[in-house]
């Protein structure tokens, strides 16, 4: 399978994006970069649009204007790109603001996502490479112009509280109970730090092919704390059928900041993803990252119980 990945974004909801409606600076500098375009492609999510070119290259396009929501995770990719050339991530052809669009141009990579479930020989490698990247990517300072990931993590605590506000959403007693009690652990400041985060740990964002492990898009990248990936990622790990128990090793072979993370922010932490995951449920029940739910409060309930 080819496929360049998407992540999970608001823009997932809006039209796609036709390579006819560009801009035409736009689609020559493309031309330019890559060849005449014999074939285009839109993805449902919005802002990308595979491309097959004269030249047979298979690439893909992501196109948002500049001030939009999808104009800014295009531009936040281009910078995290900018700072590190050697992310595992896609080829970059092109990576320009372009007559009021951001314009971004990766090659194509033929593999597979990621299969995390118990017994996969996917789960060595992944483990491996995140456990690698991490110290790759953590610096002794932040850059002046840094995309902080405490600003994300902010949003989805606010929302975590005001979710747990809407009695309409029908939450049990004792889920609610156990998500406002985490919730209260949490301290925005131990998560700061000065480690590039790719910020999209889905396992559709984690692409296997013969030349190794690929994490294909960094738009939601920003400095934080080491183990902040850690959170998102234990969810599909735990959705895909591992115990809680075992996610935490598995985490801590991935993360080497994982085992001193403190408890109750990652727990606070969970929570609050939780959350989120709870809402999108009510919202999005069909959409993929609704089935998370559950594995967040299985974690909690492990992370929680009397020791």
């Amino acid at each position: 399978m080819t496929n360049p990945g998407e992540p999970d974004t608001p823009e997932a909801t809006t039209s796609p994006l036709a390579w006819h409606h560009l801009p035409d600076a736009v689609r020559v500098a493309v031309i330019d970069a890559c060849g005449a375009v014999r074939h285009a492609k839109p993805h449902p999510g919005g802002n990308l649009i595979f491309l097959r070119t004269d030249a047979e290259q298979r690439v893909c396009l992501k196109a948002a204007r500049v001030g939009s929501e999808a104009g800014l995770t295009v531009r936040r990719e281009q910078w995290a790109r900018t700072l590190h050339d050697d992310l595992p991530a896609p080829a970059l052809v092109l990576a320009e603001a372009i007559d009021d669009w951001y314009v971004t141009v990766l090659r194509q990579i033929s593999g597979y996502y990621a299969r995390l479930h118990p017994g996969s020989s996917n789960l060595e490698p992944v483990l491996a490479s995140l456990a690698r990247l991490g110290p790759r990517l953590t610096a002794s300072s932040v850059p002046n112009d840094a995309v902080l990931a405490e600003a994300d993590l902010g949003r989805v605590v606010d929302g975590a509280w005001t979710i747990l506000d809407n009695h309409a959403l029908h939450l049990g007693r004792e889920e609610r109970a156990l998500l406002e009690q985490a919730l209260h652990g949490f301290e925005m400041d131990a998560a700061t730090g000065t480690t590039l985060l790719n910020g999209n740990l889905d396992p559709r964002n984690i692409l296997l092919s013969p030349a190794g492990v690929h994490l294909l898009d960094w738009g939601r990248a920003g400095y934080g704390a080491a183990w902040l990936d850690a959170v998102p990622f234990g969810l599909h790990l735990i959705h895909d059928g591992h115990h809680p128990g075992q996610t935490e090793t598995l985490l801590a072979d991935a993360f080497a900041s994982w085992r001193a993370a403190p408890h109750k922010v990652v727990t606070g932490l969970i929570a609050a993803w939780t959350a989120e995951h709870i809402l999108r449920a009510t919202r999005h029940p069909q959409q993929d990252a609704a089935v998370l739910a559950p594995a967040g409060l299985l974690w909690l309930r492990h992370r929680t119980r009397p020791t």
